[in-house]
């Protein structure tokens, strides 16, 4: 049981998960409060021992701008992920971890390019997303420990709900826990 400043309590598993949910709610509140615009905000959740390559940002920000200027609503959708290259600490690690790695990094940059393809892959460990989906899809929950699959996933579907909902005509009742 997590008991929060405030008195509440959630069934949450303390870590990264939890404390995203509450970060990303609190800095909407304090968007809204303070009557900023949260439309055109990203998101970028990192585990701690992430370096960034140096235009990553750059390359999500450009991304953005292109997809919100090609009209519809791809911008608002789109999650981004730089393939996962676990090599910081490669030589200091044992030899399952070595190999672990080789296998790890295959798997998700080949999941990666295959996104130029058309295909899907899950977001893992560090990734960006617009701040609106991840409040709207209500996309980190506390009670989880992969929180960067449960996002994708929690994602995926509020979009598929939520296209479902324009396409039957009906405007409100939309909510993520469906």
């Amino acid at each position: 049981r997590q008991v929060h400043m405030d008195g509440s309590w959630d069934p949450e598993i303390p870590g990264k998960a939890s404390n995203l949910k509450q970060a990303v709610n609190d800095v909407y509140r304090d968007l809204m409060k303070d009557g900023k615009d949260a439309s055109s905000l990203l998101l970028t959740v990192a585990d701690a021992d992430v370096l960034f390559h140096p235009r990553y940002f750059n390359y999500v920000a450009n991304d953005y701008v292109q997809l919100r200027a090609q009209g519809g609503d791809q911008h608002e959708w789109t999650l981004w992920q730089a393939p996962q290259l676990p090599f910081r600490n490669y030589f200091a690690s044992p030899a399952c971890s070595r190999v672990w790695a080789y296998v790890a990094s295959l798997y998700e940059f080949g999941g990666v390019a295959g996104l130029s393809l058309g295909s899907d892959h899950f977001v893992f460990s560090t990734y960006s997303l617009p701040l609106r989906l991840a409040v709207e899809a209500e996309a980190h929950e506390g009670d989880v420990i992969a929180e960067d699959h449960h996002c994708y996933i929690r994602c995926f579907f509020y979009s598929v709900m939520k296209e479902a909902m324009r396409r039957s005509g009906q405007t409100s009742g939309l909510s993520a826990g469906f």
